[in-house]
């Protein structure tokens, strides 16, 4: 009895710095934009932003590609087909072990082209597939499509690049004896189920007479209203889907990058310069806006930007503001430049490949 009074002595002791610990945890929670009033498990949510899905492949993730219905996901040695809403994998298909795989594939809502070197000869490949049909495929030896000694030119953003419909598809490749950039054009057919291909054929070879072979010649290729726009090392460049071709930029301008924006295209150069920009397309000036901006993804009023392709994506609101680091999982540790190969906007949610393994966010920010 008598160690009674000195051991609730204790105890009230014991409670009272519990409560004050705990409502010091609790204000700490709360400067960090804690909305539950929780502890610890919220803050640890915080800084996982993006939220691991059940889709996994083999190898890293190399290139994303939205449709309205689904989400394409690519290796170098798989392609999943994931279904809007559910996540659930609809398909997987694995490639055919005797290619290696060249760059990043160019991807369409109904077919995807992919570079491929033959591992039995040393032969460089053009290979189609039909997104709905793993047995509908085409493969092309960029040799025998001229009388030129080719080579893929594969260190740009994506391989090659479709138009809208998938019929008109572009390759950029090196002409060695000429030591230039050319461009391969393919027309391509398909029945109305786009299940199978009824032809695919080579058009011709675009050659580009200012534009001299050199590492990452090519930065990226977008189609956009109806023409081809090429960033190259040597200037800026318009193809049309018939194969007419248009200076925009011209030598030496390193271009990095060509995109649309609030109705205005843009083009990035490789150094802090001002962009240049067009109205429609042809016409091409200087906008002024000196920008970090390289390679440009546009999601609503959100530009998400990389240096090169593989690099950390860097987020900003306006062309004229500078980008900040695009805010990632804790987890995901010491990320490095060869780590992100594809963002996309797939219904209200954003997907990100991180090594092997997708994930999203219903929201993109930047550390506070």
């Amino acid at each position: 009895m008598k160690n009674f009074p000195l051991a609730s002595s204790r105890l009230t002791f014991f409670l009272l710095f519990f409560s004050v610990a705990l409502l010091m945890g609790s204000c700490t929670c709360v400067s960090c934009d804690d909305d539950d009033g929780g502890g610890g498990n919220t803050m640890s949510n915080e800084n996982e932003v993006f939220e691991a899905t059940e889709v996994e492949t083999v190898e890293r993730i190399i290139a994303l590609h939205t449709t309205q219905d689904e989400l394409q996901v690519f290796t170098k040695s798989e392609f999943l087909r994931v279904e809007m809403g559910t996540d659930r994998v609809v398909q997987i298909r694995n490639f055919l072990p005797q290619f290696e795989a060249l760059g990043q594939p160019a991807t369409n809502d109904l077919i995807f082209a992919r570079g491929l070197r033959d591992t039995r000869d040393g032969s460089d490949e053009i290979e189609f597939q039909l997104v709905l049909n793993q047995g509908e495929v085409r493969r092309f030896s960029i040799d025998s499509l001229t009388s030129s000694l080719l080579a893929i030119e594969d260190d740009g953003a994506q391989i090659g690049a479709f138009n809208d419909l998938g019929t008109i598809y572009i390759q950029p490749v090196i002409q060695r004896d000429e030591r230039r950039l050319g461009m391969l054009i393919f027309s391509i057919e398909t029945d109305q189920t786009f299940f199978e291909i009824e032809d695919i054929s080579f058009v011709g070879l675009v050659d580009f007479p200012t534009v001299r072979e050199a590492p990452r010649v090519v930065s990226s290729i977008r189609y956009i209203d109806d023409h081809f726009y090429i960033a190259t090392k040597f200037g800026a460049y318009r193809l049309s889907e018939t194969g007419v071709l248009e200076t925009l930029v011209p030598n030496p301008t390193d271009i990095r990058d060509i995109f649309k924006f609030d109705d205005k295209f843009y083009a990035t150069q490789v150094s802090l310069a001002p962009m240049f920009t067009s109205e429609t397309g042809e016409s091409w000036e200087s906008s002024g806006i000196v920008t970090d901006l390289r390679l440009v993804d546009v999601f609503d009023q959100q530009l998400v930007s990389q240096e090169l392709e593989g690099w950390q994506y860097q987020l900003t609101n306006q062309l004229t503001e500078v980008t900040e680091p695009l805010m990632l999982n804790e987890s995901f540790g010491n990320v490095t430049n060869d780590q992100f190969f594809g963002i996309e906007k797939f219904g209200s949610s954003f997907y990100l490949g991180f090594e092997n393994v997708l994930y999203k966010t219903d929201s993109l920010r930047t550390r506070p």
